[in-house]
């Protein structure tokens, strides 16, 4: 199997902050399919995202399956997003599919 035809799932754990700078991205680079569960609680190296009026920021989670073009694609795009707001959290991981 080449690696074009190898098929990824990205997750993208970010503050709910820079969602629409996401999926701006998601559109310039032309990923048009990918699940978005809207309202996540944890906590990462930062203050707790809770959504109350102690820890009142969340998180989003985006799901996306893609080839190697795209996930090279959403690499660079999280890339420019996480120069462009090197405070807010951004985290993505990617497990190849079998």
């Amino acid at each position: 199997m080449s690696q074009q035809e190898k098929l990824y799932r990205i997750e993208i754990i970010a503050n709910q902050a820079v969602r629409d700078e996401i999926i701006k991205e998601f559109t310039v680079i032309g990923c048009n399919h990918y699940t978005e569960i809207p309202l996540a609680y944890g906590k990462g190296r930062q203050e707790p995202k809770q959504g109350d009026s102690i820890w009142p920021e969340t998180n989003i989670i985006l799901i996306i399956y893609a080839n190697h073009k795209t996930l090279l694609d959403i690499k660079s795009a999280i890339a420019i997003i996480k120069e462009t707001f090197p405070h807010e959290g951004i985290k993505m991981f990617v497990l190849e599919q079998s």
